[in-house]
């Protein structure tokens, strides 16, 4: 649910340190350039990889130190050019062992590193374009790769191949040179000649070409269908060998688009097998020469590209198949496409001869039926490939084409798309909120394409990012907008689809907020809007946008998306001052980094959010009532739902009439849910639980509570308290034996939410307990009584549970439940109770659901049983029945042959409800009546807790009995903290015996169970040999706090 941190936060605030320490290793790597590095270069390319790995997530913060980190780079690998036989030479006459690198791999290598993280574009401007290197390095690459071949098989590190990495560096560095502005043959020399017959790839060989072109194409032709980043590299030789205009007059531009377009038509080439990286590699090549090309050469290339790749788009051989069934091919392909069709702009806006088909509006037509189709492809970079192309052709058209073409996505948005009538979460608040019997039509997004929402979605982001969609249109578009920004799918394992539909909404409305004046939005006629029917007609787009934006920043699961809206919410505001509700400080609290982790901006921000207005409370009440917070599939943030609704309910200044309508609309949805809908129900038990909570706190900002603790008797505050009760009361009626039962249903959520609405019920009632008894006020003499036959049941349900979150809520729910009866009632609850857990242990060796839930409820009503009793006791008294049944009920699950999972759970019961209980209350009532217990159960108590130390049970898991023994240690511990137990417990040969054996454990060779009992004799020594203590060894607070963690 959460987010690990706020890395970019870190990263920002450490960029500096980071910098720094990169240019230091930088340094100690390239410290002798020229010549072989050693092993040492292992060490501080990993130092090197580390400090820019996080930089990965924000490359912009390395550029103000690219200027000083890479120059020493380049210049190394220069100085290396001319250096390589010489340091050859020099390592074979000193015989270096393994583990030596060459200067060229660590500098392609760092690098390489660079371009990954800030990306060739901004990289290749610090390199070295001089063009007195370019022959110098292209030599030294072609004898690189002669004497790598003559060397195939030696084991010499340095003879082995060129790593692509190295392969990639040089070719992108090779492609930069010949960018020279004059021709290739003067920085050539005409000494040097290209041994080979042809180019290879079954190219035209072009005669009167000098030997760095032949040699440069042949490595450009052997590299295009490499499967790593040499393509790329290889893409950009080609390009810039195409593009010089003397190689042009030589014609190798028509050799290289003749050999593309026939390479596409065949897999074979020669002897070579063509693979589908060599065809995405040419179709790439295509693509961006055919950007580079001025006007009359494009135009001469277009009408055979665009066949070409008309027929690879239709499938007509098995080959193009083998293209388009490729992500890579289809997103190549769709590059193509849009290079055609801004190439066929561009000739048809121009006077000169062209071919019908270049210049025709059909081309346009059928290239954007391909790229809508094309957004419903089940790839995202295929779908971000297509919406990017149809925001670059539409804003090169006019202003009818452009309005078509937003017009067919909007109708494509609305395809399979169901109204729908929707009860509306909340009521009324003011004159600005939602109206709770107000019927609305909403979008059912069950039966749309998911995928294909995205890229139509992601589409209209990209057209408004270029400003193409009219004023006119902008309703329809914000109108999508939203909806998407609300997008949620289910599948059938209830898991959630459609983030990044989310997603693709904020950048939308970012760009919105960016292209559009604020003039041009406060034009636009809201009612056009569905969804402004939630507002009133005063209300403005960027308001509507504003409340959407901050939902989702609060409220959304996703991290990417709470941080997206956050951003589009700062753009928002920022671009259109004075058009929103408190406009600067909600931007200070829906913070980008506030947001970061969804505990903090549920229980936070969006309180934060809703003090600011309430337009913005009544949407994040709705928000978390929804999908994205209580009907959410994540356990963890239905949780935290749960309390950010509770907290809300006590922010309004209605009183306990808003606590009271948010408990009716639960009570609403929760009768409407089917079924099946466990995750919703859960979410709806915990959310009432919490508004109860938030009510009945001392820091409520509600009067209710002082009116009730006042005895007024018919005020209104008494009657809402009543009417909020029985909500809560209906919402336990709503919960039946089989979603304890039926493993279909998820009882673990059931169970727990219902015990944790059990306890908020007995902390509401509070106020009209007195001493355990009724107030006089006759509006609560059903409710009570009800309340407590509701409580039974569901403990009933819920001790047939063994979930660790179950078993907690369970023995709250318990506790609870004996807040609000008599003593007899207590006494026999106790009875019943330890009759089961007596019934239960009669089988030995059998792990019991029922038993353990059982043992954890008696630990906690332990204290319930001795509270106001009287403290002149006689062991015959009748008042000790209650206390002797519960604790002989959890010794006889102590016992050797009692399943472990039982006895860990009876020691914890012993220990935390019976032992520890007055640890935190030390001016608890019942000390002496404790006393009198321990002095008549003395020796079973401790009897006991010696057959625990001694447990060294053993089975397939291994030493189980550990268990056992460290929660004995744990109880021996809470004795010595415990003045009554400890006096009593502890008294003559008992103490003697129970340290003898911790003193064993403390030997101990499991690590755990030996510093459990070392602390254990650090707390003895405290009370019973403190003067030792200043001579012995003892753990430290820091020791044992680790110790406890640990354990």
């Amino acid at each position: 649910m959460d987010a690990a941190g706020d890395q970019d936060l870190k990263l920002q605030r450490k960029s500096a340190d980071l910098l720094s320490d990169l240019e230091a290793s930088l340094s100690r790597c390239l410290w002798e350039p020229g010549v072989e590095l050693n092993a040492r270069w292992l060490i501080e390319r990993r130092q090197v990889e580390r400090l820019l790995e996080p930089f990965q997530e924000w490359p912009q913060l390395l550029d103000p130190s690219l200027g000083t980190l890479l120059p020493p780079i380049v210049n190394a690998f220069i100085e290396n050019l001319g250096a390589g036989h010489r340091s050859r030479t020099k390592r074979k006459r000193t015989g270096l062992a393994m583990g030596i690198v060459s200067c060229r791999y660590a500098t392609c290598k760092l690098l390489y590193m660079f371009c990954k993280i800030r990306g060739q574009r901004v990289v290749s401007r610090f390199l070295n374009h001089e063009p007195r290197y370019f022959e110098p390095m292209l030599l030294a690459f072609r004898r690189w790769d002669a004497q790598l071949a003559a060397a195939e098989d030696t084991s010499d590190p340095i003879d082995q191949s060129l790593t692509w990495e190295e392969r990639y560096v040089i070719l992108l560095w090779l492609s930069q040179l010949l960018l020279a502005p004059f021709d290739i043959a003067s920085i050539s020399s005409a000494e040097m000649s290209w041994d080979e017959e042809s180019l290879g790839m079954d190219l035209d060989d072009p005669q009167g070409l000098v030997w760095s072109a032949k040699y440069l194409t042949s490595l450009a032709l052997k590299y295009i269908g490499s499967a790593s980043k040499e393509r790329e590299s290889a893409q950009y030789i080609l390009i810039r060998l195409s593009t010089r205009p003397d190689l042009q007059k030589a014609g190798l531009t028509d050799s290289l688009m003749r050999w593309a377009i026939s390479s596409l038509s065949s897999d074979v080439q020669g002897d070579q097998r063509l693979s589908i990286y060599h065809h995405v590699g040419v179709l790439g090549y295509l693509s961006k020469v055919l950007q580079s090309f001025g006007h009359e050469l494009a135009s001469k290339y277009v009408s055979v590209v665009y066949h070409m790749a008309q027929a690879i788009a239709s499938g007509q051989t098995a080959i193009h198949v083998g293209i388009t069934s490729s992500a890579l091919g289809r997103k190549a392909l769709i590059k193509l496409f849009r290079t055609v069709a801004c190439v066929s702009l561009a000739a048809s806006s121009q006077p000169s001869p062209m071919t019908s088909l270049s210049t025709s509006s059909e081309v346009l037509e059928e290239v954007i039926e391909y790229l809508l189709l094309a957004l419903a492809d089940r790839e995202t970079p295929v779908r971000y490939a297509a919406s990017k192309a149809i925001g670059v052709v539409t804003v090169r058209l006019d202003q009818l084409w452009a309005r078509d073409v937003v017009q067919a996505i909007l109708e494509s948005l609305a395809e399979d798309t169901i109204r729908t009538s929707a009860f509306a979460d909340q009521k009324s608040h003011e004159d600005q909120s939602r109206s709770s019997d107000q019927a609305l039509d909403q979008l059912d997004f069950t039966a749309v394409n998911a995928v294909r929402w995205h890229g139509l979605i992601l589409t209209l982001a990209r057209l408004l990012l270029y400003r193409s969609p009219p004023p006119e249109q902008l309703p329809e578009i914000l109108e999508f907008l939203i909806l998407a920004l609300q997008f949620e799918q289910r599948t059938s394992t209830r898991s959630s689809i459609g983030a990044n539909v989310r997603d693709a909404a904020c950048f939308g409305i970012w760009a919105l907020s960016r292209k559009y004046s604020t003039v041009e939005l406060l034009s636009l006629d809201i009612s056009k809007l569905r969804t402004a029917r939630w507002y009133n007609d005063t209300i403005s787009v960027q308001q509507i946008l504003a409340i959407e934006l901050v939902v989702a920043a609060c409220l959304d699961p996703i991290g990417n998306i709470r941080r997206g809206a956050s951003a589009a919410l700062q753009e928002l505001i920022g671009r259109h001052p004075d058009t929103i509700l408190a406009g600067i400080s909600i931007v200070q609290v829906v913070d980008y980094h506030a947001v970061a982790l969804r505990s903090r901006a549920i229980v936070e921000v969006a309180v934060g959010a809703s003090n600011l207005g309430a337009l913005y409370w009544v949407a994040l009440v709705n928000g978390l009532l929804g999908w994205r917070g209580l009907r959410s599939s994540d356990t963890g943030s239905r949780r935290a739902a749960a309390i950010g609704v509770g907290i809300l309910s006590n922010v309004s200044n209605d009183g306990p009439s808003q606590a009271e309508a948010l408990i009716d609309t639960v009570s609403v949805i929760m009768a409407n849910l089917q079924a099946r809908q466990v995750e919703e129900k859960h979410g709806m038990l915990l959310s009432m639980s919490a508004i109860l909570d938030a009510v009945s706190s001392p820091s409520s900002a509600t009067p209710c509570m002082e009116h009730i603790n006042a005895s007024t008797e018919d005020t209104v505050s008494t009657y809402v308290h009543a009417r909020i009760l029985r909500a809560a009361l209906g919402a336990l009626d709503k919960v039946t034996d089989r979603d304890f039962t039926s493993s279909v249903f998820h009882p673990e959520l059931i169970a727990e939410a219902a015990c944790q609405l059990v306890c908020a019920v007995s902390r509401f009632l509070d106020p009209v307990l007195k001493d355990g008894t009724l107030q006089p006020l006759p509006i609560y003499t059903e409710v009570v009584p009800a309340t407590i036959a509701a409580s039974t049941r569901i403990l009933t349900g819920a001790f047939r549970r063994s979930d660790k979150e179950v078993i907690g809520a369970s023995s709250k729910a318990a506790e609870a439940l004996f807040h609000l009866l008599d003593e007899e009632s207590r006494t026999k609850f106790v009875n019943t109770w330890a009759l089961q857990v007596e019934h239960d242990s009669d089988k030995k060796g059998k792990t019991s659901t029922n038993r353990i839930a059982y043992l954890h409820a008696l630990g906690a009503v332990f204290h319930w049983t001795t509270n106001g009793r009287n403290t002149d006791l006689l062991e015959d008294s009748s008042e000790l029945e209650a206390p002797k049944r519960l604790i002989d009920a959890l010794l006889s699950n102590t016992s050797p042959g009692v399943a472990i999972e039982v006895r860990i759970a009876a020691l914890q019961s012993l220990a935390n409800g019976v032992i520890a209980y007055n640890v935190t209350r030390p001016t608890w009532s019942g000390n002496e009546y404790l006393s009198t217990i321990f002095s008549i159960l003395g020796n079973s108590i401790t009897h006991s807790l010696y057959m625990c130390l001694d447990d060294y049970t053993i089975d397939s898991r291994g030493d189980i009995g550990s268990l056992v023994r460290l929660q004995a240690i744990n109880a021996i511990s809470l004795v010595l903290k415990t003045d009554v137990a400890r006096n009593v417990l502890l008294k003559d040969n008992r103490k003697q015996s129970v340290l003898s054996r911790v003193v064993r454990l403390s030997a101990e060779k499991m690590d755990k169970v030996r510093v459990q009992a070392v602390a254990c004799l650090h707390e003895a020594f405290v009370h019973f040999h403190p003067s030792l203590l200043d001579t012995l060894y003892a753990p430290d607070n820091a020791y044992k706090d680790a110790s406890a963690d640990e354990i």
